[in-house]
């Protein structure tokens, strides 16, 4: 037997070794990703609004959130939100969960059940709430993706994620190209 012979017969024993694994692999990936799929966490975020302090500040939100699964979860104790001053620069806050009056804090989703959270931020230095253009408010959770909330402005549009990041992206257009003509025309 030559060595060419004997490379032939190991590539076909290995194609044939490959074949079997892609062929029964593939199928269970797919009914794996499938499964996953469908039992994913899904959290549904109602009345979103902005809450104000006793010195009409907007340093709180409040909204409704409803686990629309079976599946118990819970929102993480802190959430960010990351919004676009009217000079275009880019502020985050970090909220955390407050107390409702009268209540106890209970971060837990049970399915089905609709509940209210009310969150505050305690930076005062920074532009209030209401002058920030595309807020994006990730809400993390214990299983599962966050869920998240997009809004255009103060009016509390909400967005899906492809116009707001079209919209964003037209409303920082002119800082971007302000920024370009500095860097390739210093003298312009």
């Amino acid at each position: 037997m030559s060595i060419v012979d004997a490379a032939q017969e190991w590539v076909s024993h290995y194609l044939t070794l490959f074949n079997t694994i892609v062929g029964l692999g593939i199928p269970a990936v797919l009914v794996w990703c499938i499964k996953e799929y469908r039992s994913r966490v899904r959290i549904e975020i109602r009345s979103f609004h902005f809450a104000f302090t006793d010195t009409n500040e907007a340093r709180s939100v409040s909204f409704y959130a409803v686990n629309t699964s079976d599946r118990l979860t819970a929102f993480l104790s802190a959430f960010t939100m990351n919004g676009i001053t009217p000079k275009g620069n880019r502020q985050s806050y970090r909220f955390t969960f407050s107390p409702l009056p009268l209540q106890q804090l209970d971060l837990k989703l049970p399915p089905h059940e609709e509940r209210q959270f009310l969150a505050t931020h305690g930076e005062i230095k920074k532009e209030n709430l209401l002058f920030l253009w595309y807020l994006n408010f990730g809400l993390p959770l214990t299983k599962g993706f966050p869920a998240k909330v997009r809004i255009r402005n103060a009016y509390l549009n909400r967005l899906d994620f492809v116009r707001f990041h079209f919209e964003r992206l037209v409303f920082l257009l002119p800082k971007l190209s302000r920024r370009m003509i500095a860097f390739f025309m210093p003298d312009y």
